[in-house]
Order: C-alpha cells, then structure tokens, then sequence
C-alpha cells in the first residue's frame, strides 16, 4: 500500500511586492503556504483581509497564514520548503533565522534579484540550498495589497508568460 503524499508546509520569507505574488500564487493553489515578514501593518492586514494580487487581466484575494519575524520562535512544526524572498544583503541573517524553524530533510530557495544560493548554502549546506531566479516587476505601496507589473519596467524576458520561475 502506498503513502498518502502530503502536501509540504512551505514558508515564504519575505512578503513584499515579489514574494507575496508568488507565495499567493501558491496558496490560491491549494499549497500550504505562510507569510512571514518584517512589516508589521502588511501582516496586520494580510491577517485582517488576505492578500490581494493585482495583475493585468485579473485580480484575486486569497487569506494565508501570515507571521511577524518575532513569531517565528512560536513555530512548532519546522517547514519543508522555505522560499527566500528578501534584499540580496539580507540574505544571510534571513537563512539563520531560516534554519531554526527548517525540516531536517528540508530545502531554502534562494529567490531573490542576484543568486545568493553561496550565502544561503554556508548556512544550511549545499545540500539543503536551491538557487533560483525570477523575471518579474512588481510593486507595492500599501500593506497586503501587491499592484500588477509595472507599467514603466521594460519586458526583457524571452517567455511567453509574463514572470517565471527558474530553479536549478
């Protein structure tokens, strides 16, 4: 007889404009998905109302989970998947703050603008670190709520689809 798989807990380290888009995208999935960041009125209001994604030809709202970095230390069950989704010089103090809360079998993904999978590995390991990168233009002014692609950023990708993912 064979397992039933389960769906891996994932956590999306910060929670601005490009790690919002995606971790909603997850979580309008299906995925297990929570928010954790810095910012204490976007958590306020992630909780309060959901997060909402504006794009060109659609918007949606969906409610996560979502945490303060001083939360963190309350997690009980460690996360499988642990997107990283914060400014390049963040990366590190992020990957420790990362790793006491990281499934032992678990994965950091370094999604950030610059490969940052180095500062994450000499944390965690390279084993434990996937390198990723992502073509997207976002914004966001106000708490919980991330604004379409900019209108100004040019489109210098070469797919078809508007932002995509690249791990390896």
């Amino acid at each position: 007889m064979t397992e039933p798989k389960h769906s891996p807990r994932i956590a999306f380290l910060g929670t601005g404009a490009q790690g919002a888009s995606i971790a909603a995208d997850f979580a309008a999935a299906g995925l297990d998905v929570t928010f954790i960041d810095q910012w204490p009125a976007h958590i306020e209001a992630i909780r309060a109302n959901g997060i909402t994604v504006n794009l060109p030809t659609r918007s949606f709202n969906v409610a996560v989970p979502a945490l303060h970095l001083c939360q963190v230390a309350e997690i009980k069950q460690p996360f499988d998947l642990i997107f990283l989704v914060v400014k390049a010089y963040d990366t590190v103090w992020a990957s420790h703050l990362a790793k006491t809360v990281l499934a032992q079998d678990g994965f950091i993904i370094g999604l950030q603008n610059g490969m940052t999978h180095e500062d994450i590995a000499t944390v965690v390991g390279r084993h434990r670190t996937i390198g990723a990168v992502i073509e997207i233009a976002s914004n966001m002014w106000v708490p919980a709520w991330r604004a379409g692609p900019c209108p100004a950023a040019p489109r210098r990708s070469r797919s078809r689809h508007p932002a995509s993912f690249r791990a390896g």
